[in-house]
């Protein structure tokens, strides 16, 4: 299906000049190890456990340094031979695709591939790409028990991180995905259905036409299983979408005809086309 570049609706552009922090999720990781302490025999008090930044969020905080100034507040865009301060500039963020997820549990939440949009200190654009900041990663700890033999009662004793799971904070609801696709970078924005019980399979949400409108209004409204299996889209049209998924090599015909349609073997490499069975 062809795609075309119209003028986006209702764009929404919110301009952070104070500190706004785009990316809490690192922060939510951080408090995991403050609030699950341990003894420190050298400063004999309870001590968060050590926390030490990944490198996605090494990188945000280099980016952050590069468009921030002392007082961490967002350098402004600057004009002309004399770099002028650009009135009401700032840092904003721009949707590049919405995914729409359903876990194990059959709850929906939602997750993004965005970008921001800053400035440096001289007024140059400069951008950071932020996959999926609607999740973050909740380290668990392991503890045992022990007695402590002044006080003689049992103490929980921190043996440090044993494992961590994913905490999804946008819940799948049409204010929250209004709100994202308000924020949207343009009208060829990407709608994705993602679904854990099958696997993590994704899916791209397309209507028929490819109208920006109705690619919305189709992923808003439509029904998680009708969007993951395909249902809204014609059968004339299915099949010519396998026709091309197999000349492409993506997929490969089942032997004799009959059958299920399987993953080809060594397919083009390239992100996963989401071809309907």
């Amino acid at each position: 299906m062809a795609s075309t570049t119209t003028k986006p609706r209702g764009l929404k552009r919110q301009i952070q000049t104070k500190w706004f922090d785009y990316m809490p999720k690192f922060l939510l990781q951080k408090k995991e190890y403050d609030k699950n302490t341990y003894y420190d025999p050298n400063t004999k008090r309870q001590e968060p456990w050590p926390y030490v930044p990944d490198t996605d969020e090494l990188k945000y905080q280099l980016f952050i340094s590069q468009v921030t100034d002392s007082s961490k507040n967002f350098y402004p865009e600057r004009e002309g031979p004399n770099r002028i301060p650009k009135a009401g500039s700032g840092a904003y963020v721009t949707v590049k695709s919405i995914y729409r997820i359903r876990r194990q549990d059959g709850s929906e939440f939602l997750m993004t591939k965005s970008q921001i949009h800053a400035f440096d200190s001289i007024g140059k654009p400069v951008s950071y790409y932020m996959p999926f900041r609607e999740i973050w990663r909740k380290t668990l700890f392991s503890y045992k028990t022990e007695v402590n033999p002044q006080t003689k009662n049992y103490e929980e004793i921190n043996e440090g991180p044993s494992g961590s799971e994913e905490v999804f904070t946008m819940e799948f609801n049409k204010q929250n995905l209004k709100e994202l696709y308000d924020h949207r970078q343009d009208d060829l924005i990407q709608f994705v259905v993602k679904d854990e019980r099958q696997g993590g399979a994704a899916v791209n949400v397309q209507d028929v036409t490819n109208n920006p409108v109705k690619n919305f209004e189709l992923f808003l409204n439509g029904n998680f299983d009708d969007l993951f299996f395909g249902k809204h889209i014609p059968e004339e049209i299915k099949r010519q979408m396998k026709e091309e998924a197999i000349t492409r090599g993506w997929i490969q015909a089942p032997a004799g005809g009959a059958g299920e349609y399987s993953k080809a073997a060594n397919p083009p490499s390239g992100e996963d086309k989401g071809v309907y069975k």
